[in-house]
């Protein structure tokens, strides 16, 4: 899991999250989904057992709370990073944590989220088919998300992670689709990096597409 930054970057950004976590209260539920970008910079600058320490210190407090979806989405994110950490059986038996709590809750971008993670999980497990199905199931309950900060960004996860499956299967509709959902969301936030990303994801989509059929111009054109 990457930030797209270098490692001094990287440690600038790890310092100043580490800051701004540490002006809530222990027990203050909104410093939960910092948690989850501290412990990804913490990961990203191979400091693993620290990450999995602050994890696991602020779930033990999260699920002790009324609402669930904070605990969902701190065993999401402990998921993904001990199935990257190659502990497999773990992984597993966290994001299904996960999703039972997710399902408990009725906050709609974090049951989408923790659905990503599954399809996440099980898309790099190479189980592409029920991938699929975890993804399109993040996406009916992120569409009907309040918007937010976060709310784009996770869509945008989402959309990539289906280009790349049916671009394995040469899906080309589908995938054409997911990629042009990925671009209008660039647009619509201003953000320069995804859209030349996908500017040249679709470009290379349509070039492999017009050299298989070279007699269809309209790929060569679009």
């Amino acid at each position: 899991m990457s930030f797209g930054i270098s490692k001094s970057d990287g440690q600038d950004f790890l310092n100043n999250l580490q800051n701004e976590y540490n002006q809530y209260k222990t027990t203050d539920p909104n410093k939960f989904f910092l948690t989850g970008k501290l412990a990804q910079a913490l990961f990203f600058n191979q400091q693993e057992i620290k990450a999995f320490a602050l994890l696991r210190k602020d779930l033990e407090i999260a699920e002790k709370l009324n609402d669930p979806k904070y605990a969902a989405y701190l065993n999401t994110v402990l998921a993904i990073n001990q199935l990257i950490d190659e502990k497999e059986t773990y992984s597993k038996q966290t994001i299904l944590k996960a999703k039972g709590l997710a399902d408990r809750s009725k906050d709609m971008e974090i049951k989408g989220y923790v659905y990503y993670g599954y399809g996440w999980i099980l898309s790099r497990q190479q189980q592409e088919v029920e991938a699929v199905k975890q993804f399109l199931i993040a996406l009916s309950y992120l569409d009907q998300a309040k918007n937010s900060k976060t709310l784009n960004n996770r869509k945008a996860s989402v959309y990539k992670e289906l280009t790349s499956i049916y671009a394995n299967w040469n899906e080309f509709d589908l995938q054409e689709k997911y990629s042009k959902l990925a671009l209008d969301l660039a647009i619509e936030q201003n953000d320069p990096a995804t859209i030349f990303d996908s500017y040249m994801s679709l470009g290379y989509m349509y070039e492999q597409k017009y050299l298989d059929y070279r007699a269809e111009n309209r790929y060569r054109d679009l």
